[in-house]
């Protein structure tokens, strides 16, 4: 079943779910689309880890930074020139 078929529920309170974070997969639809807030809460939800990865790649709390950041950057443009869908 993809998300596409997913039909919504009869009787959900729509008060109840407004204002909750985003689903990943629709963070990265969005961000696909280059909405620069979408890839931007992707970012901040995997920055400690790419953060803490390359740390113990490189041993190095500077160079992990570098490298995290680079990280965020390059996926941003990956990101924009795969075509939405």
């Amino acid at each position: 079943m993809s998300f596409e078929t997913v039909r919504p529920v009869r009787g959900v309170d729509k008060a109840a779910v407004e204002g909750r974070p985003l689903a990943e997969v629709e963070l990265v639809r969005r961000a696909k689309r280059a909405d620069v807030a979408a890839y931007s809460e992707l970012v901040r939800r995997y920055q400690t880890l790419a953060f803490r990865t390359a740390y113990l790649v490189t041993g190095s709390a500077e160079d992990a930074e570098e490298r995290a950041v680079w990280l965020a950057n390059n996926r941003a443009g990956v990101l924009y020139r795969v075509p939405a869908g």
